[in-house]
């Protein structure tokens, strides 16, 4: 039946139904039956990630813990901590999934199920490495923005943070070196190639979240990418020879997904055409739209690029720019009572900027609003609104009087100096890093250094 289903043949579904409705001789068979029912509907696309767990689970718990039946529901529970595990995207979640499937592999070694141990010590080692890249690039987003806002994380903090991430670090490499020894030790290629695709995409995600904390794709990050596409691909020949079509599919959407991580997309554009016409031919349309929707995705770089060149804050819409303060604060780590403080003045300085960018285009690119940071703050936020100041960039002089309200001060500067000058630009400037007087004058300065050339 299994052969049937993994050809897309519909006689598979109507002779698991069948036997599962036939009476068993005893619990272990029934238990087979609904088992293999229960993974031919799923891979029809009839049951959800959910809903095949469900009943996974029930059947781990209807055989219960007698000797000769404990093997069967420990690889029932098995698929159920893998099915819930593969896709799912809540932070929450992966700490519990982690120690499950951790448990599953103790419970299988000590059984003697070689197989079983291998497939759950690789779910248990993805769970921890994605609990770590996501915190570690979490809180190193974190602290890049806490430093950008002059507010300094405490050293203990930081430390016992690190410490964490390191042990979980440690425990997800050695859950994949378990895992590969209880492959080797089980002999069955398709275990192998269950323990490579996790590890493929385990490096895969290693290399897109190095990529958005440091900007940069270098030489061990696309090493592990082509290491990640290598394993994904080593899978893919191994179920490939063994007539299982599925999961040569979601072999080759893991090298598509590693080879975008690497931004290659002439073959992110290769495996992805290869998996989108396998699932087809046989009739995987859910694996069919998840290949074609990694075909067609940017890649890691390109996101990261576009994340760090937003649009201005004056082309957001105003939903986009209440979710930019909303992040901005959770960043700070407020708590509510902070959160009402400084909410307000956050909503009046960023109109102030959305003002600052319509100027900037329709009079000149080169003004500039001066920020007094000396108030009184909570964390790296105002609490009261700042005092403010306008500023030519490229002539270097600036108005006069301050005021908390910039819109006035903005529509006295332009019209005292910029509807006459020779360097009036309209346009938006390039992204400005540098916040110093030579960040915020460079275009004076560079104008001064190109006329002494």
């Amino acid at each position: 039946m299994r052969a049937l289903s993994h050809t897309g043949n519909a006689r598979a579904l109507a002779e698991a139904e069948r036997l599962a409705g036939a009476p068993a001789p005893d619990p272990c068979d029934q238990a087979v039956a609904d088992l293999t029912l229960a993974e031919i509907r799923y891979e029809r696309g009839l049951l959800t990630d959910h809903a095949y767990a469900e009943v996974c689970d029930q059947i781990a718990e209807r055989l219960g813990d007698d000797e000769p039946a404990l093997a069967l529901a420990v690889q029932a529970r098995l698929t159920s901590v893998a099915v819930r595990a593969v896709r799912s995207a809540d932070a929450d979640e992966w700490q519990r999934l982690h120690e499950e499937a951790l448990a599953v592999a103790d419970e299988a070694e000590r059984l003697g199920l070689p197989s079983a141990a291998a497939v759950a010590c690789a779910t248990a080692g993805d769970m921890a490495s994605r609990e770590f890249e996501t915190t570690f690039t979490s809180d190193f987003a974190d602290l890049r923005f806490a430093q950008s806002m002059g507010y300094e994380v405490p050293l203990l903090a930081r430390a016992e943070q690190a410490r964490h991430l390191v042990e979980l670090s440690q425990r997800s490499s050695e859950l994949y070196k378990r895992a590969f020894a209880f492959a080797e030790r089980a002999e069955e290629p398709i275990v192998a190639a269950q323990v490579q695709i996790s590890f493929s995409r385990f490096l895969t995600l290693n290399v897109a979240n190095g990529i958005w904390r440091s900007g940069v794709l270098d030489e061990e990050a696309r090493a592990a990418g082509e290491q990640a596409i290598a394993c994904a691909l080593r899978a893919a020949d191994t179920y490939s020879r063994h007539g299982n079509p599925r999961s040569v599919v979601i072999a080759l959407n893991a090298a598509a997904e590693a080879a975008r991580a690497i931004d290659d997309s002439a073959r992110l554009e290769e495996y992805g055409k290869q998996a989108v016409e396998v699932a087809r031919k046989y009739g995987y349309d859910d694996l069919a739209a998840t290949a074609d929707g990694i075909r067609t995705s940017p890649t890691v770089q390109q996101l990261y690029e576009a994340a760090t060149n937003p649009p201005p804050l004056h082309r957001l819409d105003p939903q986009e720019r209440d979710q930019y303060i909303q992040e901005m604060m959770r960043r700070g780590g407020l708590t509510a009572d902070q959160e009402r403080l400084v909410r307000p003045v956050l909503e009046r300085t960023m109109a102030t900027e959305v003002d600052l960018g319509t100027r900037r285009e329709e009079v000149c690119q080169h003004l500039a609003i001066l920020q007094d940071l000396r108030g009184p703050k909570v964390g790296p936020f105002d609490i009261e609104d700042p005092l403010w100041s306008v500023t030519c960039r490229m002539r270097g002089f600036s108005s006069i009087n301050r005021h908390r309200r910039a819109r006035p001060l903005l529509r006295q500067f332009v019209s005292a100096f910029c509807w006459s000058c020779d360097f009036r630009s309209p346009g938006n400037p390039p992204p400005q890093s540098d916040n110093s007087e030579g960040g915020i004058y460079a275009p004076l300065l560079n104008r001064l250094g190109g006329e002494r050339e």
